[in-house]
């Protein structure tokens, strides 16, 4: 993405990462400049999932704890910043489907990025 963008053009990269926030493939996201937009727009790791295995709200992530997380925040919004002004206005998780109907056993996440 380096050679494409160079350093003057924002780039996003969103994705399912099968990894929460602490693990490999986030640091070296961060490493390389991104900026993880929940964190950025004030959010706290700890309490959110975004697999939720089909079950909406009824997900309970304990259930799939591996003793260091409860939780599986494990799709993100993440933006390396190359234009001077680039801000994450807003992060959320997308938690209002309803039961059945889910698009996918992920919850959407949606950021809002002012350039």
């Amino acid at each position: 993405m380096q050679a494409i963008a160079g350093d003057d053009c924002a780039v996003i990269a969103t994705g399912d990462f099968n990894w929460n926030p602490g693990g490999e493939a986030h640091t070296l996201f961060l490493e390389a400049g991104y900026v993880d937009t929940f964190l950025a727009a004030g959010h706290a790791d700890g309490a959110v999932s975004t697999f939720h295995g089909f079950e909406g709200q009824a997900y309970d992530a304990r259930r799939y704890s591996d003793g260091a997380n409860t939780y599986w925040r494990i799709d993100w919004v993440l933006v390396r910043p190359g234009a001077p002004g680039a801000r994450v206005a807003l992060c959320r998780v997308i938690t209002d489907s309803e039961p059945p109907c889910y698009p996918s056993d992920h919850d959407p996440v949606m950021a809002e990025i002012d350039c």
